[in-house]
């Protein structure tokens, strides 16, 4: 049995499957983090972001590009295999692209449930 205060299950646009390095990168992001925070509402244990506030989210598009979604491509393959730890992978990528938006992580290293 699953008990939970509800989630939001995201799909992509049949015709956009090409948007899923960008996807998988941006949700283990500090920025993605940032925005989620802004938008939680609930108390710790019970936080939750309305489908509403998902859309006003933004989403930065063709930051992961040329070598890095060739690695993005490569590393998602290996996540559906189960044999990869993806979120690891994305913090060393991110933190070595001069592009794609990094502020600096928060004093705790726990993350709203």
């Amino acid at each position: 049995m699953i008990v939970t205060d509800g989630c939001a299950r995201l799909r992509l646009i049949p015709g956009k499957e090409h948007l899923l390095p960008e996807l998988a990168v941006w949700l283990c992001s500090e920025a993605f983090k940032v925005q989620f925070r802004g938008y939680t509402t609930g108390s710790d244990g019970l936080a939750l972001v309305s489908n509403e506030d998902l859309l006003d989210f933004i989403f930065p598009l063709n930051l992961v590009d040329g070598e890095m979604h060739e690695k993005v491509t490569r590393h998602i393959a290996l996540l559906q295999s189960g044999e990869f730890r993806f979120s690891r992978f994305v913090s060393d990528l991110i933190d070595q692209s001069e592009k794609y938006p990094n502020p600096p992580k928060r004093k705790y290293s726990w993350a709203v449930v």
